[in-house]
């Protein structure tokens, strides 16, 4: 799927600078203006640059196609995502070597019967959306959204863009002129990233969460010594120790982050671990 833009994104986006764009083809063209599909994936996960034409990308009923509209804020080329029958059908395109606690803003401009941009982690089925809006646009209007994210290098940042159809309605969503930044980088020695924490991740539930947060360790047990909580400002909120469940009843709504120090027993006597990731506080 993705692996074959893996090394080069590495490369590209080990040292990211503020507001640079992270989208490798925004604007579904090359420098010379010709039409270019890369980097932009189906639900399949197939690169549609087999279909790099503009003709339509079929699938049934639905399709994704790459169209010339010298009307459109570019004025050059859109994508354009179409679905019947009350289905989803996206294009998503992934930005990978980012790693921290990063806020990041997406810039687009839409046309849309009934269109839905995500932002998150992950690929295809694996995807967790952080932020998403819906919006319903019969002209040619430029959006915006802030996200933080917290990721790792081994970490996958998504942007997906998706169309809803109701039923008996050749619905379509068109894109035009995306734009992803990071618009605050934040260095947290507490929090500080790393590729061993990714395996040694807590299980969260339920997430998103209103009051109670129970966690477990999937394959073993783990004493949890301490746990800590921060917001999207890197501010420690909570702070507490030899627990098995959190109360966060008290903590306004919004996405926070935790960071779980472990006493692994049976392993290492004595071996501390870290364990990283997020929830969302209804």
């Amino acid at each position: 799927m993705k692996y074959s833009i893996l090394l080069f994104s590495l490369l590209a986006f080990c040292c990211i600078a503020k507001g640079q764009n992270l989208i490798l083809n925004p604007s579904f063209q090359t420098p010379d203006n010709r039409l270019d599909c890369s980097h932009w994936y189906d639900f399949n996960g197939k690169e549609l640059t087999d279909f790099c034409d503009t003709s339509s990308y079929w699938y049934n009923y639905r399709d994704i196609s790459f169209e010339f509209d010298t009307l459109s804020p570019s004025g050059n080329y859109i994508m354009t995502i179409r679905g019947q029958y009350q289905c989803e059908l996206f294009a998503e395109t992934y930005i990978t070597g980012l790693k921290g606690i990063n806020i990041y803003e997406l810039t687009f401009w839409m046309k849309s019967f009934i269109g839905i941009v995500y932002i998150g982690t992950g690929t295809q089925d694996n995807f967790i959306a952080s932020k998403n809006i819906t919006e319903v646009s019969y002209e040619w209007k430029e959006y915006s959204m802030t996200d933080t994210i917290v990721s790792f290098l081994t970490d996958t940042i998504t942007v997906r863009f998706a169309n809803i159809a109701a039923d008996f309605c050749n619905c379509k969503t068109s894109i035009d002129l995306i734009e992803l930044k990071v618009t605050n980088i934040t260095h947290l020695n507490e929090i500080e990233m790393d590729e061993k924490s990714v395996f040694d991740k807590l299980i969260f539930y339920p997430n998103p969460v209103s009051d109670i947060i129970n966690f477990r360790m999937p394959f073993h047990k783990d004493a949890v010594e301490e746990i800590k909580i921060y917001n999207t400002n890197g501010e420690k909120v909570m702070e507490i120790q030899d627990v098995s469940f959190l109360n966060v009843t008290h903590l306004p709504a919004g996405i926070y982050y935790y960071e779980a120090v472990m006493n692994k027993s049976g392993i290492e006597p004595t071996q501390l671990h870290i364990s990283r990731g997020k929830f969302l506080k209804n």
